[in-house]
């Protein structure tokens, strides 16, 4: 299962189309699990640093988190991608999710960068970090494309909606929030009263 999961690995990173429509068309949970853990303690190995007493605490932290993320976000994509007209199934999206993020545990090479002087240290965890989320991105999409067999505009749609549905809540909840502050001030009542009435 670990040489079927490291042979998936590779065709994601050399022929991301065939890899994707496989992954999404078989049954690779158990690949998949292996992808969240090994991510997942790449991830932990490096924001831990030279602590590794702290190891156990940040691969929990990391594999709630992931596993949140899995739930809510791949819940949100494939409610997006059904809307869209896409026709795949949530089994095939979560296989596919551990092996599209699989390149965001490359920013843990960054640790490596930090015995590097700051003035190189910072220009290339930049180009780094932009070079990893472009690629993450372009996975994700296949995935979406290959999972539910829609276009790239589509996929690309289903993508965004999450994050744009999750923008425009953190905003209406800062604005709520400041409204109803403002509302209980003394100074602010009367002004608020009068802006209603428009």
């Amino acid at each position: 299962m670990l040489s079927n999961a490291l042979e998936l690995l590779y065709d994601v990173i050399t022929r991301p189309q065939w890899a994707f429509y496989r992954i999404t068309h078989t049954d690779a949970r158990g690949e998949a699990v292996i992808v969240f853990i090994l991510s997942t303690l790449i991830t932990s190995l490096a924001s831990v640093g030279l602590m590794p007493n702290a190891l156990g605490a940040a691969f929990a932290v990391s594999l709630i988190g992931g596993i949140l993320y899995f739930a809510l976000g791949g819940a949100l994509m494939h409610f997006c991608a059904s809307l869209l007209g896409g026709v795949g199934t949530v089994q095939g999206l979560l296989q596919a999710l551990p092996f599209a993020l699989f390149p965001n545990a490359l920013t843990a090479l960054g640790v490596i960068l930090n015995f590097l002087p700051a003035a190189v240290n910072a220009p290339l965890f930049d180009a780094l970090t932009l070079v990893v989320t472009c690629w993450t991105i372009f996975l994700l999409v296949t995935a979406l494309q290959k999972n539910y067999g829609i276009s790239l505009g589509r996929a690309v749609c289903t993508l965004l909606f999450p994050f744009i549905g999750f923008l425009l809540l953190v905003t209406f909840l800062i604005v709520a929030f400041f409204w109803l502050f403002l509302a209980n001030m003394p100074m602010w009542s009367g002004a608020l009263e009068e802006l209603g009435r428009f």
